[in-house]
């Protein structure tokens, strides 16, 4: 049997599906679902965010929904087969995909099954087109279709919901991945008490939240890159180039241009003692008015947090999360980001002079540090500490050098006009679309650069000889740092150039890039002399 509408009862369907039998395999039963309710009628199911999702308080709805784990509840039981009753009518049914029976009581359990449990939250940071790319990811032609494009998305979207999964890989789902869930959602009627909030748990279960709907998963994916038929109708040959003109009339710069794309592909895939592998944290000094870069970013990633650094913001709340054991819950904190999303901090809002802060501000700052330097946040339980391994490119926007957070890489704006997104808004919708595909394209091709043997040897000789010259002012101990910021610049070259092969001309590239980048750093915002070189200099005098 197979769903022709979304507008199917699926308790019915359920049902119709359930023989009866005593002993039930859950999995196997959601898998005949999925075959009740293929792609092509999931994919009409509306967003969660929509006027028909809203209506779950009333009865069952199927959605899909694009969203991040934030918190693991652990698993319950439930009652896979069961004998429920009304009056003295009696039937054998599943618990499958319920939280309960309605005004119908259970009699007597046959079989018991074990869903996995995880709070969903809306992705921290999705942009406006990459949610609207989701809502608008469905079969096109059919009479749903029509409807759901029409159809208006409630005024204040769902802040959470729990998703209860019946498969077994489930179990292994980590906090901050990005899903695509389709299921039915349904409120479960534990702990209807008005004085409770949604932070709180119902007493008699440890995986409902008061107010929170919870949604019963029949299919879920994990958003990762692009699907294969969008990677084949790719052309990064033609669409990078095209993305390095747009940035430079965004900007204003070439050199500052190119290293806002090189930013846009970073990505932290993988680490070596202690190294983050093609990071590329960058600190955009000269900044007047950061809205124009912040628009320029969210139109081209899919994800952008921007963290405005004020008094208010560094003092009042940890950025980390923190698990509160009154509640048993994570309290999401302003930095707990899926993989991808692109941090900017904005610095030009922090007042002038002093900064008055005090509470959570020193360890907020530790927390920037740490994201920064070593691609790590640590989450706070109760008495210790757990650190999780994050790909979240920074950005600092400042109008001199950041004061609070130092990067590898500073970049300056020119002096002229500010930035803009304003030619971004002129490319074709189709354009724009395979340029920022290509994009999210780019940052998964960066771990398949090689690089030969016979280039390894080359850039070592190079850099050897560029060490020994003394206008280079290569300290010992900068030299290890700086050979890994010249070899993460060259990968990005490399893949912007649309190549998977590094070569010498790249690493020269990647040389020069940085050279100019340090000399018109230097000469617009020179660094100001510390202590120490005060004492050195009256030494040598």
């Amino acid at each position: 049997m197979e769903c022709e509408s979304a507008t199917c009862n699926v308790y019915e369907a359920l049902d119709k599906l359930f023989t009866g039998e005593q002993n039930v395999q859950p999995s196997s039963f959601v898998g005949k679902l999925r075959e009740t309710f293929p792609d092509s009628v999931r994919r009409t199911w509306p967003s969660i965010h929509s006027e028909s999702a809203s209506q779950w308080k009333s009865g069952p709805v199927m959605v899909r929904a694009r969203c991040m784990v934030q918190d693991s509840l652990g698993s319950e039981f439930y009652a896979a087969s069961c004998e429920v009753s009304k009056g003295d009518s009696k039937r054998v049914v599943s618990g499958v995909l319920r939280d309960s029976f309605g005004d119908e009581s259970v009699t007597n359990t046959f079989d018991h099954g074990a869903r996995h449990c995880y709070v969903m939250v809306p992705i921290p940071g999705a942009t406006e087109w990459f949610e609207r790319h989701f809502d608008q990811d469905t079969v096109d032609g059919s009479t749903d279709m029509k409807r759901l494009k029409l159809e208006p998305a409630v005024s204040k979207r769902l802040e959470k919901f729990v998703a209860k999964f019946i498969d077994d890989a489930a179990e292994e789902l980590r906090v901050n991945r990005v899903l695509d869930v389709y299921g039915v959602m349904s409120g479960h009627g534990f702990g209807e008490n008005p004085e409770m909030d949604g932070e709180q748990e119902d007493q008699s279960s440890s995986t409902n939240l008061v107010g929170v709907p919870n949604l019963h998963v029949i299919h879920y994916e994990e958003v990762k890159g692009l699907p294969q038929d969008i990677i084949s109708s790719l052309s990064p040959s033609s669409s990078l180039p095209r993305l390095r003109s747009l940035l430079v009339d965004c900007v204003g710069d070439e050199l500052a241009a190119d290293y806002l794309a090189m930013h846009l592909i970073s990505s932290t895939y993988a680490r070596a003692d202690d190294a983050n592998i093609c990071a590329l944290p960058l600190n955009v000094c000269g900044v007047r008015e950061a809205s124009g870069i912040e628009q320029i970013v969210k139109a081209l990633a899919p994800k952008v947090k921007v963290l405005p650094l004020t008094s208010f913001s560094l003092s009042s709340s940890p950025f980390h999360s923190v698990k509160c054991y009154k509640t048993n819950r994570l309290q999401q904190g302003e930095l707990q980001l899926a993989d991808g999303t692109h941090l900017i901090i904005d610095e030009t809002v922090t007042p002038q002079g002093k900064v008055e802060v005090s509470g959570h501000a020193e360890a907020n700052l530790s927390t920037l540090h740490k994201v920064i330097s070593e691609q790590k946040i640590e989450y706070e339980f109760g008495f210790y500490r757990c650190p999780f391994e994050v790909d979240v490119p920074v950005m600092v926007l400042s109008e001199e050098r950041s004061r609070f957070v130092a990067t590898p890489y500073r970049i300056c704006l020119p002096s002229g006009p500010a930035p803009s997104a304003a030619p971004i808004d002129k490319v074709a919708a189709a354009d724009l679309l395979d340029i920022r595909h290509s994009l999210i394209h780019a940052k998964t091709m960066l771990k398949e650069v090689n690089v030969s043997g016979d280039v390894a040897k080359s850039i070592q000789e190079e850099f050897v000889a560029m060490c020994a010259d003394p206008a280079n002012g290569l300290l010992s101990d900068m030299k290890a740092e700086k050979l890994s910021q010249l070899l993460i610049v060259t990968r990005l070259v490399t893949v912007l150039r649309g190549h998977t092969e590094m070569t010498i001309d790249s690493w020269k590239v990647a040389v020069l890039m940085e050279k100019r980048r340090e000399e018109e750093l230097n000469a617009r915002f020179p660094v100001a002399p510390t202590a120490a070189d005060f004492a050195a200099e009256n030494k040598e005098n």
